[in-house]
């Protein structure tokens, strides 16, 4: 894609930057976009905001920096901030290139069976960098935003809003609403508890970018304190990625053994998974809705994850068992 006429007039003009070339890298669900830019001294990424996140760069209150200040100070790799122009809703950093964890595995997807052991030593190598998110020390930054029940049940209530009703067009029965109310409600206090840990949110495989060999962390903004999982869940059931779903139980129970040290976090991994996957489901229908890509094409992997997993529970009975049931076969039907 070429680059937009306005932007490179601001580089070039308000900004004084020598800029050689400006090639559109992606953009993803928010607002934001990204752009490879060619100064003289070689190339680099630039983070172009969307008029909110702009104002808050403004102000020195834009999340992601400082989220990126504190994991640059570990030895967890971010991309490193080369100059910003908070005028601008501008940010210059370090050019990664585009070799995500996703495009690393693509040609490993083309005949699995010969690949087993290279897909999984691929996830292997990041369950280290997943047990250093939870020993990570509580910082303003990101401690001030929790999965606390508030944002959990909302979360949940926009899956119900923009995928069950919006996308599938589907209704409950007054009672089974009332039911799927108290379910949630229930499941979003439960998981308030375990939220004691860094939690990267959207660990997944397009935001985990290889140079040299080393996978950086990227869109970290949303960071919070969450469960000792929830990145695990991210990462190993990624609709994203076309893995055999037996090899993801396989990776998500060694994945579970190398980064949880009590049973009682390894346990808590059920609630965790289900109120993540119809979180996405939710974000699919909204996004699809909304943004000129369509992500109905996750749909159908993501709701196979939640009927090959053991997620019953007597604690939000409804929820996690003639809900699913329910939405498994309203989706089929919808095709």
């Amino acid at each position: 894609m070429t680059h937009p006429s306005p932007l490179l007039s601001i580089l070039r003009d308000d900004l004084e930057l020598n800029v050689l070339e400006l090639r559109w890298l992606a953009g993803d669900g928010s607002d934001r976009s990204y752009y490879e830019i060619r100064l003289p001294e070689g190339f680099f990424a630039l983070m172009v905001l969307g008029e909110k996140d702009k104002v808050a760069l403004e102000e020195n209150r834009y999340d992601w920096v400082s989220v990126q200040q504190f994991l640059a100070n570990t030895s967890i790799h971010v991309p490193r901030i080369e100059k910003i122009f908070h005028s601008h809703g501008l940010l210059l950093l370090e050019h990664l290139g585009n070799n995500t964890l996703e495009k690393k595995i693509e040609p490993l997807l083309t005949s699995p069976s010969d690949h087993v052991e290279e897909l999984s030593t691929l996830y292997r190598s990041l369950f280290p960098l997943l047990s250093q998110f939870l020993s990570l020390p509580k910082n303003p930054c990101y401690a001030h935003r929790a999965f606390d029940s508030t944002l959990l049940q909302k979360e949940l209530l926009f899956f119900y809003e923009h995928f069950f009703h919006l996308t599938l067009r589907n209704e409950l029965a007054p009672s089974q609403e009332k039911s799927f109310l108290q379910d949630i409600s229930a499941l979003s206090e439960f998981l308030e508890k375990e939220s004691h840990y860094f939690v990267h949110r959207d660990f997944h495989a397009r935001n985990l970018l290889y140079k040299e060999g080393i996978p950086y962390v990227i869109d970290f903004q949303d960071a919070r304190l969450g469960s000792p999982t929830y990145d695990l869940i991210s990462l190993i059931w990624d609709p994203y990625v076309s893995m055999p779903i037996p090899q993801r139980k396989q990776l998500f129970e060694e994945g579970l053994h190398a980064i949880c040290s009590t049973q009682r976090e390894k346990e808590s991994w059920k609630p965790v998974l289900l109120q993540r996957l119809l979180k996405i489901l939710g974000s699919y229908g909204y996004l699809t809705r909304t943004k000129p890509v369509s992500y109905l094409a996750y749909v159908e992997p993501t709701l196979s994850f939640l009927q090959a997993l053991p997620l019953s529970d007597s604690r939000w009975p409804f929820l996690s068992g003639p809900f699913l049931t329910l939405l498994q076969k309203k989706e089929g039907g919808g095709r």
